[in-house]
C-alpha cells in the first residue's frame, strides 16, 4: 500500500525491503510466497529508472522469483541501452540478480554478471545510491580478481574500479562517521569552551553513531529532517549544564 500511495517515501527503503521479499519467495508457507510474488510488481512501481521500470521489468521480476532465469535476465540487461542514470530504487531490484550471477558456478554467467555490474556502476547518479550494495558486491569482486578465468579477472577489475569510483567516500563505512564526529567535537569546543574533553569526545562519537543509525548509511533529505533535530535536542540536554 505504501508503495502505491507514497512511492517517493518507499523508494529509499527498497534496498532493505527487496532482500526480505526474496526470502519470502522461498518461504515454506504458500500464502507467504504468493504475497511476496504479488508485492514485487507493486514495489517495482517505485523504480525511477525508465529502462528498469518498463523494458526490463518483467525479466527482473521473473528472475527474482525463479533463479534459473538469472542468465536470461542478465543477458537482457546487457542488450539494453540505458538512457537514464541508475538510482537506488533500480539497484535494489538489479543487484540481487547480479550478485547471484557473480556467485554462480557457470563461468559465462559470472562474466556477464560482472560486466553487467560494471555497466550499472558507471550509470550511478549518486554515491549514496550504491552505498548499501558495496558491502555485498565488493567482497565478491575482490575474490574474483584472482579468478582462474582471465576473462573474469579482466571484467572483475573493471567492475571493481567502477564500483569504487561510483561509491566514492562511502566505500569506507567508518570514514563519514569519523568526519561527523570530528565536526561535532570542534563545534562543541567552539560553542561551549568549558565543556570537558571526555564529555566532548563522548558526544562526538555518540552523535556520529546515532546519525549513522538514523540515516541508515544513505544521505537523504527526508532522513536528515528527523535525524539531525533529534540528535541536536539530545546533545543540548547534555551540554546545557556546562554552558550555564
Amino acid at each position: 500500500m505504501l508503495a502505491t500511495q507514497a512511492p517517493g517515501t518507499m523508494g529509499p527503503c527498497l534496498p532493505e525491503c527487496i532482500p526480505l521479499v526474496i526470502e519470502c519467495l522461498n518461504d515454506s508457507n504458500a500464502k507467504v510466497q504468493t504475497a511476496a510474488e504479488e508485492a514485487l510488481p507493486v514495489l517495482c512501481s517505485c523504480v525511477q529508472n525508465a529502462e528498469v521500470a518498463s523494458t526490463l521489468r518483467d525479466f527482473i521480476i521473473d528472475a527474482l522469483k525463479k533463479p534459473d532465469k538469472t542468465f536470461e535476465c542478465v543477458e537482457e540487461v546487457l542488450m539494453t541501452t540505458f538512457c537514464n542514470p541508475m538510482d537506488g530504487t533500480s539497484l535494489a531490484f538489479m543487484m540481487p540478480i547480479i550478485i547471484r550471477g557473480i556467485k554462480d558456478a557457470n563461468y559465462e554467467l559470472v562474466k556477464k554478471s560482472t560486466v553487467c555490474a560494471s555497466n550499472l556502476c558507471a550509470l550511478i547518479k549518486d554515491s549514496s545510491d550504491i552505498a548499501p550494495f558495496v558491502p555485498l558486491l565488493l567482497p565478491l569482486l575482490e575474490k574474483n580478481v584472482e579468478h582462474s578465468s582471465p576473462n573474469i579477472r579482466e571484467a572483475t577489475q573493471t567492475a571493481r574500479e567502477r564500483l569504487l569510483e561510483g561509491a566514492g567516500d562511502l566505500v569506507d563505512p567508518a570514514k563519514r562517521g569519523t568526519a561527523v564526529g570530528v565536526c561535532v567535537r570542534d563545534s562543541l569546543a567552539a560553542a561551549v569552551p568549558s565543556l570537558p574533553e571526555p564529555v566532548a569526545t563522548y558526544l562526538s562519537h555518540t552523535c556520529a553513531a546515532l546519525l549513522e543509525e538514523r540515516l541508515g548509511g544513505v544521505v537523504r533529505v527526508q532522513n536528515f529532517r528527523h535525524a539531525v533535530p533529534a540528535t541536536e535536542q539530545w546533545v543540548s540536554s547534555i551540554v546545557e549544564p556546562y554552558a550555564a
